[in-house]
């Protein structure tokens, strides 16, 4: 289905607000979850029983979860601008 210009513009922002939206949502359901895996973690640091590597790879996945919705906001930010450009340049 083709969708011209100005639809097709006011589309990708309708669908970057639904992103938003469902993101939180996702977020909103992933936190509780979370809290329990690290307060399990953290009782197994308190008595050593987790190595140097595990902690190092339990800091990454909680740094790479906080910034994985920043890298899929910033992605739809550019495949919005590049809709715009399109937008303003038809044909070419």
């Amino acid at each position: 289905m083709f969708i011209d210009n100005e639809s097709g513009a006011a589309y990708t922002f309708a669908m970057f607000i639904v992103l938003i939206i469902l993101g939180a949502i996702v977020i909103a359901f992933i936190s509780p979850g979370i809290n329990p895996i690290l307060r399990g973690y953290n009782e197994k640091v308190d008595a050593g029983e987790v190595s140097s590597g595990t902690t190092a790879a339990m800091r990454w996945n909680m740094g790479f979860l906080t910034v994985v919705a920043g890298i899929g906001l910033l992605g739809f930010g550019v495949a919005m601008i590049i809709r715009a450009i399109e937008v303003s340049n038809p044909g070419q």
